[in-house]
């Protein structure tokens, strides 16, 4: 079943599908159901109809999972009707044709995914009103449908202050203001987790820069003890570092390769993997 999924998604990359083609998706300009790339059109219409906004992390013309979803929910009927009376659509794409994305979107979209911790494709993310706030994030499964996929994003917009207000209406007062102080405190904690979340992604990507950065010094800092000890131990230091590289970069490639998980494959992993040790091991003497 698996493998046949596989396959299918594959197809769909291939010869695309009836969703989201590159003319249906504005660059400028947002209106209710129909995709932009304009970020900050959308958040001015949202503000104005009082509707909120789902962000589409995409692949356009490689991401299987992202096909399938322009092709069984965003390209039904059904779909269109219920976008284009509740949403607002922004498109933000990161295609391998460099030319479907405009490019004064380029480094924005990138700055976008930073800022939203997105880790893979497709990811859903809807904002409410203010265009800042996240009411909920989703993304794509093989049984989703425009119904099962509205009713995720129906319930992502429950606690939204035009909601809230629908519902209050039905209640007592003393029920109202009760209802009212759970939604406030609901709407704090919300806030808080996204302000703590974009923080840890933030922190995230300082430890690994301060990562290379540290691995870059203990280098610099091994070559200046190098250095002090002679021409021959230099020339003996970069042989050993010469081959590292070559052993760790050819290790890197035959594992992109997908080997097959055999017993021969496994002892070439192991003495290579031996080999990249053994040579770490000199380097550390220096």
């Amino acid at each position: 079943m698996k493998k046949n999924l596989l396959i299918a998604l594959s197809i769909l990359v291939l010869i695309g599908l009836n969703g989201i083609r590159a003319g249906e998706v504005d660059t400028d300009g947002a209106v209710p159901g129909k995709w932009t790339m304009d970020l900050d059109a959308a958040k001015k219409i949202a503000k104005e109809k009082k509707i909120p906004i789902i962000l589409n992390f995409t692949g356009s013309d490689w991401c299987g999972w992202c096909k399938l979803m322009d092709d069984n929910v965003f390209g039904k009927e059904d779909w269109k009707k219920y976008s284009k009376e509740n949403l607002l659509m922004v498109y933000i794409d990161f295609p391998k044709d460099k030319k479907l994305v405009p490019e004064k979107y380029v480094e924005r979209n990138d700055s976008l995914k930073n800022k939203y911790g997105v880790k893979g494709y497709p990811t859903y993310i809807v904002l409410d009103i203010n265009g800042e706030t996240i009411l909920g994030r989703t993304s794509a499964g093989k049984e989703k449908t425009p119904s099962t996929f509205i009713g995720e994003l129906s319930s992502f917009c429950q606690y939204t202050d035009s909601n809230v207000q629908k519902y209050i209406k039905k209640l007592k007062p003393i029920d109202q203001k009760a209802y009212l102080e759970i939604v406030s405190k609901l709407s704090e904690s919300s806030t808080k987790k996204a302000t703590h979340s974009t923080a840890i992604t933030a922190l995230e990507k300082k430890v690994l820069n301060l990562g290379k950065d540290i691995i870059k010094l203990q280098s610099t800092a091994q070559e200046f003890r190098v250095a002090q000890i002679g021409p021959d131990e230099i020339k003996k230091y970069q042989k050993i570092k010469d081959e590292l590289k070559k052993t760790t970069t050819a290790l890197q490639l035959w594992l992109k390769s997908k080997p097959q998980k055999t017993e021969e494959n496994n002892k070439k992993y192991h003495k290579m993997n031996s080999e990249i040790m053994e040579l770490k091991k000199q380097l550390s003497a220096y």
